[in-house]
């Protein structure tokens, strides 16, 4: 342990150096945690005692762990909820989600710090998300006596955490949690490979999550406008990696039945954004701009954050970005309208994308003229393409349970009824 603590303590100190050096992301991690205890302090003082704490990587793993935090909110009033985040796009996003009593940074995990943040919150009991095993926390909610849950588990075998000289350590930190819930058959092989017994299968809190939203479905207001009964591609979450393929391709359909595209960043810069509409010769427009709508747009940029799993209800196809640079983003929003999906080539980390593939319902395109071939084979095939939809709803309709077994699991451990 002593060697991780260093090497968590080396890691925050290059934090704060390219934080100095005016490196965006560092800047916000180094600020986010800035006077934590205080603010954590007052934000304890207000609410009052009786805690639980879900931690969550980031932005992806919150919504896997929203249906536990919707539950225990509207089901149990009588917890406060704390949600922690080590990444600042998670905590940017979800700061003032209104079913968590307080949301926070999680501190860097040395030991003094782990002590000071789990003295205050002293929680009944905590819940992580998937993964981010900070050892520290774990050894003190250990010798607290503070029972954890793992949700969503999906370690991967090839993780230096399952290999000397971390093995050892990452075992134990395994071993801290009470109960883990793995993914899917192999991510509970992946653990029981550690000698871990408190393990077994149950699936992707995802699932229950874009399946409650899409019953909770509501217009994206000028959306419908836009169309004008024209057919859709939206393309979600996409890098410019994305976009440098995406446009030519839907350029190069054919104008007379050429769909409009709506396109969602994962990043909104909005001078990239200008400059873009600036240049389309009319044919593109902001979302932000939407009263100046034309006959002649085509192209719809979404310039903020919050509403693009409402928009994959309007496409014909989906395409969702990520897999041509660090790896997918979230394609369950899409696939729970039945949308067709395309993407890049970097999903194997993604189960869902493989048996989306496998079942028909995807595909991965390699580069801009694939990617063109299959845009045009969806939207010239209206029956393989009604096919395909009515597949991927009934995926993701078989795939939902997550979070009653979860919420089963802690009921039945007592959790809930835990004094303090």
């Amino acid at each position: 342990m002593l060697l991780y603590s260093f090497a968590i303590a080396l890691y925050g100190g290059l934090l704060h150096l390219a934080a100095r050096l005016g490196h965006p992301k560092a800047k916000a991690w180094v600020a986010g945690r800035r006077n934590w205890e205080a603010r954590l302090r007052a934000a304890i003082q207000t609410e009052g005692p009786h805690w639980v704490w879900i931690h969550c990587a980031s932005l992806g793993e919150f919504e896997q762990g929203r249906p536990l935090i919707d539950y225990l909110h509207d089901n149990h009033p009588e917890w406060r909820l704390l949600v922690t985040f080590f990444s600042d796009s998670g905590f940017r996003i979800r700061q003032h989600y209104p079913k968590a009593h307080h949301v926070a940074f999680l501190p860097l995990d040395l030991p003094g710090q782990a002590h000071r943040f789990l003295s205050i919150v002293n929680p009944a009991f905590g819940v992580f998300v998937k993964y981010e095993l900070w050892l520290n926390s774990l050894a003190e909610a250990r010798h607290r006596n503070i029972p954890l849950l793992l949700i969503a588990a999906r370690p991967k075998a090839e993780s230096p955490a399952f290999r000397w000289p971390l093995r050892g350590l990452y075992r134990k930190g395994y071993a801290s949690f009470a109960h883990i819930f793995a993914q899917d058959t192999q991510a509970e092989q992946t653990l029981r490979s550690l000698g871990l017994t408190q393990v077994s299968v149950g699936s992707d809190p995802r699932y229950d999550r874009v399946a409650a939203g899409a019953a909770q479905w509501t217009e994206v207001p000028g959306i419908r406008d836009f169309l004008r009964g024209r057919p859709c591609i939206v393309a979600g979450s996409t890098w410019p990696q994305d976009e440098a393929l995406l446009l030519p391709a839907w350029q190069a359909l054919p104008p007379a039945n050429r769909p409009c595209l709506i396109i969602a960043p994962h990043e909104i810069h909005k001078e990239k954004l200008r400059k873009l509409v600036d240049e389309s010769a009319g044919k593109a427009l902001l979302y932000s701009e939407l009263s100046q709508l034309s006959d002649s747009h085509e192209v719809l940029w979404i310039d903020n954050v919050g509403m693009l799993s409402r928009l994959y209800a309007y496409a014909k196809v989906a395409y969702v970005g990520g897999a041509f640079g660090t790896g997918l983003h979230n394609i369950l929003e899409a696939a729970v309208f039945g949308c067709p999906l395309l993407f890049g080539p970097k999903y194997h980390a993604f189960p869902e994308a493989e048996a989306l593939i496998t079942a028909g319902g995807a595909v991965s395109v390699q580069n801009r003229e694939a990617l063109q071939q299959q845009l045009a084979a969806w939207l010239d095939n209206t029956v393989g393409t009604d096919l395909v939809r009515q597949a991927n709803k009934q995926f993701v309709e078989e795939k939902k349970g997550a979070t009653d077994t979860i919420i089963q699991w802690i009921t039945a451990a007592g959790w809930l009824k835990r004094t303090i």
